[in-house]
């Protein structure tokens, strides 16, 4: 079982871990672009949950602004475990979210109770291969 808990500065570099390893599978993927960088350097601070597991490791990390995640990574070794969920029901009511189709995250965050609002082509994300030249950009709500 996990508990979810406000993250606390001593949890930085056990954050930085469950996210190098979360981004790791994304960026096989896509990459954001320069621009989208700039902006995220420039945004103001967000809430963030950390889920800890029964062995008290940190296992999970939900970034959010009210309702609207910026950032849901779960540590490779714990996916398929319920972690996302626990995170995203400790934040109360609605939920929305932005997604790289491409990522199959869409299915994810579907069986997490999400909805496809809208897509688009992603402007500020770079695709790393030829198999996926053209990123599509899902808006989510739950």
């Amino acid at each position: 079982m996990f508990r979810v808990r406000d993250a606390q500065p001593a949890d930085e570099p056990a954050i930085a871990r469950v996210a190098e390893s979360a981004i790791a599978t994304l960026r096989a993927t896509y990459r954001p672009s320069a621009a989208m960088i700039a902006r995220a350097a420039g945004r103001r601070p967000l809430r963030r949950l950390v889920a800890i597991d029964s062995d008290d490791s940190l296992v999970g990390t939900l970034e959010h602004n009210g309702g609207h995640v910026t950032g849901l990574f779960v540590h490779a070794d714990h996916r398929r475990r319920g972690v996302a969920r626990r995170l995203l029901e400790a934040i109360d009511g609605r939920a929305s979210l932005y997604t790289i189709r491409e990522t199959g995250n869409v299915l994810v965050f579907e069986r997490l109770g999400f909805r496809i609002v809208r897509e688009h082509p992603a402007i500020d994300y770079v695709a790393v291969t030829d198999e996926h030249a053209t990123l599509t950009e899902v808006y989510m709500e739950r």
